[in-house]
């Protein structure tokens, strides 16, 4: 409940309308953006926080704020999947987070300063796989 506890704060604070879906993904994705800094893992060793240390911690790489916000649009019924991308074959090296709205998958890229919908150029990614929550 930690996690959604904060997400109802977060959406409350922002006085969306009810019902404003792309609102919401934008009030969490820029949350998860703006105030969890991106840390690397150490040299050599892949860490994994689950969602509650990450939204106390506020530190966290790729894989981890991807986790931190999908669990907080799934707290309030936002379908989400994870995209792992590689810019050489067969090696992946960074995670993003597709949320759906109606039939449409928006991504959704947490270590970057862009918006919701962004996605890198196609023509760099070498390695792409989904995995479906």
């Amino acid at each position: 409940m930690v996690v959604r506890d904060h997400v109802v704060k977060l959406i409350r604070a922002e006085g969306l309308a009810q019902k404003d879906w792309i609102g919401e993904i934008r009030v969490l994705h820029r949350f998860v953006r703006d105030d969890v800094r991106y840390l690397m893992d150490p040299t050599d060793v892949e860490l994994v926080q689950d969602p509650e240390c990450t939204l106390r911690l506020r530190v966290s790489d790729c894989d981890d704020k991807s986790t931190l916000l999908c669990a907080m649009l799934e707290s309030i019924g936002h379908p989400t999947r994870f995209l792992a991308i590689g810019f050489e074959p067969g090696i992946y090296e960074h995670v993003l987070l597709e949320t759906k709205i109606g039939e449409q998958w928006i991504t959704c890229e947490t270590t970057e300063p862009v918006e919701i919908g962004w996605r890198p150029p196609s023509g760099l990614i070498r390695a792409r796989m989904i995995h479906h929550n």
